[in-house]
């Protein structure tokens, strides 16, 4: 059997509609997705920027996001 050198082959190839309606549409984290695909994030990261969407800043989120603005009162 012969044994290759180096870093094995990414397998699992995410579809790139769906990743766009989770990324972009749905605005869920990449650790969320990749949960969702029982993926590792950094993979949902290449994949992202194979296909050319364009990933968030690094900033985290609000925690106010998880609340419906309507039940928010100043």
């Amino acid at each position: 059997m012969k044994v290759g050198k180096g870093r094995p082959a990414i397998r699992i190839k995410p579809d790139k509609r769906e990743l766009e309606r989770l990324y972009v549409k749905e605005s869920q984290s990449i650790r969320d997705i990749a949960g969702q695909l029982g993926l590792h994030p950094d993979t949902i990261h290449y994949w992202l920027k194979k296909y050319g969407i364009t990933t968030r800043s690094r900033a985290k989120r609000s925690k106010l996001r998880k609340h419906k603005l309507s039940t928010l009162s100043l």
